[in-house]
């Protein structure tokens, strides 16, 4: 029989699963409910999220909505909390976001707590369930089921089944008869809406392999694993040394000097006080390793020798022998790291020849050399506090701290030639001797000096120049940086550049001799001058800075010859800002100002090229007279 078309026809579907959901769609709600186990709930969640995928391996949801507390329930006690892998809570909630659902969808469900994902992902099977109505004015919809009402009855018309089956609405409309005669055929109609989506037909066969897509975005990590269990003990690998050292008798011998006269070669020395009697005499190629600086303890009233190819580590030797150094090595390539080394008499710390290597370690005398050594050595990252440490030739000093807290004559670092002497941090605890000593080819580079009477003395020699550039001198009680260069053509020149010189007592530079290139240097409360040139003869002294020094900022009073004077600075000092006696020389673009005596002061110039220098502010005056001699003069402001 035929029906309104206002009748609604009840539709049901019934989804099965261990976590129990329902197909949806548009205009309905569902019933979700999921079972998540307890162990994986931490705290009461804040919002329940629910998403309904297309495939187990989907990115994006077909739909999804979020549940505030309050609008979901579960049937657990969340304040029983039990790690029981079996304990469940069952999440509910009524699913109302289903306009982009349709029957005939393979469903995937997935559930989110506070934003976390717990569980896995399951498919939603197609079996019956009711589906309920998001409106109460609409009536529930049974799908593709029979009914089995006592009546039919339509709001806006009344009864139109009654409880006998007989049809008793509108006259006209009842059970259908038998098919009369064919009619003329009519006029084609209007074209009708478009039917509702069929049911899926057979999957076809599959075709190619499409080329492979971008690589997705990277999942979430996964918790923790628990710890495996610990594998089997590995089989016992060579050992690294020929004979091993125990004082309390748990090795080998109870003496370094029972393992050197047995001949052994390659030492351990484990934790403890090894008392030297008598000197200790390593043999060539000998390597002693101790367990640690601080409790493998080498005492007594001796020393160490040794000759060449001798490593040394990881030992605290305090053992001593008058003046005589704690370790006395006549040989060469010998190598000390990570040693702490206090000798407990008046003596030194490490003697050794050339090509010695000395890292890591702590260094502490009183009054010896911590360390003289001799060419083609690496000094590098210790502590050394004392006398002077001594490198000669083509050795390389760097990345040191150093302190002289006892009475030094010869300073912190004392080089030869061909040095690198870098990034050091040197401290004095009195204002005496000087920080830095090296002579011809040697680059000194990167030092913080404080507190000497002499920051740098760096002087050249006939075959090659020298560096000084990137140090800092501070408080020292003569001159910062003492620069002597040679008096002849022959010599190579010595390039002073981009160093600071702060409150030094007397200089800021003191620059003596031939080609000496100074560049971009700057000096500030100096006790006298700031620079001070002798005899300066093919200089370049260029974009120089002094401030608030007590003398002169620029004293070149004893010859500029042959030289290039230019774009420096002289502020605020007592004296002068430029006293110049200058031949054959290029003195421009220089500025004075403020400063307490003339801004330029002239000796003499002879045939000079004096240009663009400008003077303001300096008392008496700016400039005190027209240069003596015969210069080209051009326009300078004063």
């Amino acid at each position: 029989m035929k029906i309104k078309n206002s009748l609604l026809v009840v539709i049901s579907l019934i989804i099965s699963l261990s976590l129990l959901a329902s197909v949806v769609y548009a205009g309905f709600s569902i019933r979700l409910e999921k079972d998540i186990p307890m162990c994986e709930i931490l705290a009461v969640p804040n919002n329940v999220t629910f998403k309904i995928y297309d495939s187990a391996t989907a990115l994006t949801p077909l739909t999804s909505q979020t549940f505030l507390a309050g609008e979901w329930s579960a049937d657990h006690d969340f304040w029983k909390f039990t790690t029981i892998a079996e304990d469940m809570v069952r999440f509910k909630v009524d699913f109302t976001n289903t306009d982009s659902l349709t029957k005939d969808m393979e469903l995937w469900i997935e559930i989110e707590l506070d934003g976390v994902v717990k569980g896995e992902r399951e498919r939603i099977k197609n079996e019956a369930w009711a589906l309920f109505s998001v409106e109460s004015s609409i009536a529930d919809d049974v799908y593709d089921k029979d009914i089995n009402p006592k009546s039919v009855t339509i709001t806006s018309y009344g009864l139109v089944i009654d409880d006998n089956g007989t049809w008793v609405g509108e006259p006209g409309v009842g059970p259908q008869g038998p098919q009369g005669p064919k009619g003329d055929k009519g006029d084609t109609g209007p074209q009708g809406f478009q039917g509702e989506q069929g049911p899926q037909g057979f999957q076809g066969e599959q075709g190619p392999q499409g080329f492979q897509g971008e690589q997705g975005p990277q999942g979430f990590q996964g918790e923790q694993g628990p710890q495996g269990f610990q594998g089997e003990q590995g089989p016992q690998g060579p050992s690294l040394f020929d004979a091993v050292v125990a004082a309390d008798g748990s090795a080998d011998f109870l003496t370094i000097q029972e393992a050197i006269q047995s001949g052994e070669k390659t030492i351990f020395i484990k934790n403890g006080t090894y008392e030297l009697t008598s000197e200790l005499q390593l043999p060539d190629s000998t390597s002693l390793y101790g367990a640690s600086w601080q409790h493998t303890i080498i005492t007594g009233s001796s020393r160490i020798k040794g000759g060449s190819y001798i490593v040394i580590k990881n030992l605290k030797i305090t053992s001593a022998i008058g003046w005589s150094d704690a370790v006395c090595f006549d040989g060469e390539y010998n190598v000390f790291d990570s040693l702490w080394i206090e000798p407990a008499g008046a003596g030194g710390g490490i003697l050794s020849g050339a090509h010695t290597k000395i890292t890591n370690s702590r260094i502490v005398v009183s009054t010896r050399f911590p360390i003289n050594v001799g060419s083609y050595s690496i000094i590098s990252g210790n502590y050394i506090d004392g006398g002077a440490s001594v490198i000669n030739s083509y050795s390389t000093m760097t990345a040191n701290e150093i302190h002289c807290s006892g009475s030094i004559a010869s300073g912190a670092i004392t080089g030869s030639n061909f040095c690198s002497i870098s990034d050091n941090k040197i401290t004095n605890s009195v204002t005496q001797s000087f920080g830095i000593m090296a002579d011809e080819g040697s680059s000194i580079t990167g030092n913080y000096i404080e507190k000497f009477d002499t920051g740098i003395l760096l002087s050249n020699g006939p075959s090659a120049g020298a560096t000084c550039q990137g140090n800092n001198v501070s408080r020292c009680g003569g001159t910062a940086y003492e620069i002597s260069a040679g008096t002849n053509e022959g010599y190579g020149p010595i390039i002073v550049s981009n160093n600071t010189a702060h409150f030094p007592g007397g200089k800021g530079f003191h620059l003596s001799g031939s080609r000496i290139i100074c560049t971009n240097n700057s000096v500030c409360n100096a006790g006298t001058d700031g620079f001070f040139g002798w005899n300066s003869w093919q200089a370049v002294i260029s974009n120089n800075h002094t401030e608030n020094c007590g003398g002169i900022g620029f004293n070149f009073n004893d010859g500029l010859i042959d030289a290039t004077f230019t774009a420096n600075i002289a502020f605020n000092n007592t004296g002068a800002g430029f006293l110049l006696d200058a031949s054959r020389s290029v003195v421009s673009n220089n500025n004075a100002y403020s400063n307490d005596d003339y801004g330029f002061k002239w000796t003499e110039a002879f045939y000079c090229t004096i240009v663009g220098n400008v003077a303001q502010n300096n008392n008496p005056g700016n400039w005190n007279r027209t240069p003596i001699g015969t210069s080209e003069i051009g326009l300078n402001i004063k």
